[in-house]
């Protein structure tokens, strides 16, 4: 693409007194050859040409064009353990480059300071060969071959009863599943078709202490994904019902089973009501921090006190959704609204486990649990609303892990706001390395305990209750963390390693600013025609005009 180096000053006077010459020599001339009644008409035009190449001339010199060319510099594609000659080879023909090696060879020729720029294919390469790539352009061109996962990542440190999310990137074949097994049993899954797929999945964490869980695509094992489920926080739960039913005391005494607080509140006649506790039930005067009700007591009291203090509410046993909804809205301010589906009386969601023929209408800010039908509204405390019919028959059943799998699940979306977090991000590797981040109510901590070192904690600037801290882990395993948490730490061996390391050495360059990295980039310059070719055409054009009258008429 041509450009012009050239910028006008209209203050400057001699800017202008050059474009009025050139605006003004074009029309000279053609007056003049106009006037002139002995030049035969040939001859007018020639000399009309060289007087038009002359103006051309001192137009171009004073617009200076410019335009972009490539760089023909020494191109090296240096090419990961990871990538197959095949691939390799075609990266080389597609990208225009002449010379290919593998990484030993680009050592073992010491050609670390011969080439402009390098091209990085692939992400296996050794350490020792990154530290000693010289200053020049380094591209990068990221190669995985089908069903490898890209950019997976979980959570490290997950309380009882959260959301456990994984995430990532995967390039497949053909259309299969990617699932997430704890002890065999799936715990989340998703399709994913033909092509390149981002997936998420999450699962709520029933686990204590250190916890491993396996990926899957299709049947084919892909990684162990490692964390640490810390202790469930025991919380206060208030059910405000107008009458008992087998359904709520089921999910009362499960709750009081897991060491939460729990008041069942029922009303027995017109103003009065009854109280039933288990593990003492809710506090004196304090407020719980989940209530679970009805859509006919939306409108309590207790509800809506709660609720501006930031508590959560459930609402169960919505037996017309769509009237339910919307007498919830009107109580707490929300905006739930959903539509049937189908004209069956429910849908099974599993062996005895049944959802109202409804579904949600997507809004903002509602949020949707992935496996079951239950949404989530953000107030100054949480609303969620749960289309599920009983599930006490799974219980009934004796399947209680599948009871626990659903309840854990679904009040995950309504947990409230702890008063302090330990979060990191996970997979953590030895040798590189890896954040932390702490939130609390309280005045935060200064320093945290990893292992045997203690390292002080940076404060953000936006928000003086949240610390992060990044920290080089030296050992490979299950670390401590303030004697309450543990991380697990890969080494070398992890198939994500190479990826991870490669990342964090190009992320180092640019902080450094040792080099340019652009996907795919080549160096380019900006081209302009030399001062010599313009003086050239200068003279050639004025010569030309001095040799035209000498020449014989015809």
């Amino acid at each position: 693409m041509i450009s012009f180096d050239f910028s006008f000053n209209p203050s400057d006077s001699l800017h202008w007194i050059v474009l009025i010459l050139l605006a003004a020599f074009p029309v000279v001339v053609v007056g003049l050859l106009w006037k002139n009644t002995t030049l035969p008409p040939r001859r007018k035009w020639l000399r009309g040409a060289l007087n038009g190449l002359l103006w051309l001339v001192l137009l171009g010199y004073l617009l200076q064009p410019t335009w972009t060319t490539a760089v023909n510099s020494r191109r090296a594609l240096l090419v990961g353990r990871d990538v197959p000659a095949a691939v390799a080879r075609q990266f080389q023909d597609s990208l225009g480059i002449g010379e290919r090696f593998g990484a030993s060879e680009f050592l073992k020729k010491k050609l670390t300071t011969q080439f402009d720029s390098v091209t990085l294919l692939g992400q296996d390469f050794p350490t020792s060969l990154l530290a000693q790539i010289g200053s020049g352009a380094m591209d990068w061109q990221p190669y995985f071959p089908k069903n490898q996962v890209q950019n997976l990542s979980w959570r490290g440190i997950v309380r009882q009863g959260e959301m456990q999310r994984v995430s990532g990137v995967v390039e497949t074949a053909e259309k299969q599943w990617i699932k997430i097994k704890y002890a065999g049993e799936t715990l989340d899954s998703a399709q994913l078709s033909a092509g390149t797929n981002s997936f998420a999945l999450s699962f709520p964490t029933f686990t204590e202490g250190r916890t491993s869980t396996e990926l899957f695509i299709g049947e084919n094992f892909v990684d162990t994904l490692r964390f640490f489920g810390r202790p469930r926080p025991k919380l206060a739960y208030q059910f405000i019902l107008d009458s008992p039913d087998f359904e709520s005391r089921t999910l009362a005494e499960w709750l009081g089973r897991q060491g939460n607080a729990v008041t069942v509140t029922t009303t027995v006649s017109k103003g009065i009501q009854q109280s039933t506790t288990i593990n003492k039930g809710v506090a004196k005067g304090a407020l719980p921090d989940i209530i679970i009700t009805d859509p006919s007591n939306a409108g309590n009291s207790l509800v809506k006190k709660a609720l501006a203090a930031g508590k959560s509410v459930l609402l169960i046993g919505l037996t017309q959704p769509e009237a339910n909804t919307a007498a919830v809205n009107r109580a707490l301010g929300t905006g739930f609204s959903a539509k049937r589906t189908t004209s069956e009386a429910a849908i099974i969601l599993a062996p005895n486990l049944t959802t109202a023929p409804y579904k949600f209408n997507e809004a903002l800010p509602q949020l949707l649990a992935a496996n079951y039908p239950v949404a989530v509204w953000n107030k100054a405390g949480k609303v969620g609303v749960s289309l599920l019919n009983e599930t006490f028959p799974l219980k009934l059943s004796g399947d209680s892990l599948a009871y626990a799998k659903v309840w854990n699940t679904v009040l995950a979306q309504v947990q409230p706001p702890l008063d302090h977090t330990l979060t990191a991000d996970a997979p953590l590797f030895k040798g590189l390395v890896g954040k932390l981040a702490l939130n609390a109510d309280s005045d935060l901590p200064k320093k945290l305990s990893i292992t045997k070192d203690t390292v002080a904690l940076s404060i953000s600037p936006l928000n003086e209750r949240t610390a992060a801290v990044e920290y080089l882990f030296g050992q490979a395993g299950w670390v401590a963390i303030n004697d309450s948490a543990e991380v697990f730490v890969a080494d070398s061996t992890s198939n994500l390693f190479p990826a991870r390391l490669l990342n964090d050495y190009l992320r180092a360059q640019r902080a450094a600013r040792f080099s340019t990295i652009k996907p795919n980039a080549r160096p380019q310059r900006q081209e302009k025609v030399s001062d010599w070719v313009w003086l050239a055409l200068f003279v050639a054009s004025c010569a030309a005009l001095w040799i035209e009258p000498k020449l014989p008429n015809s």
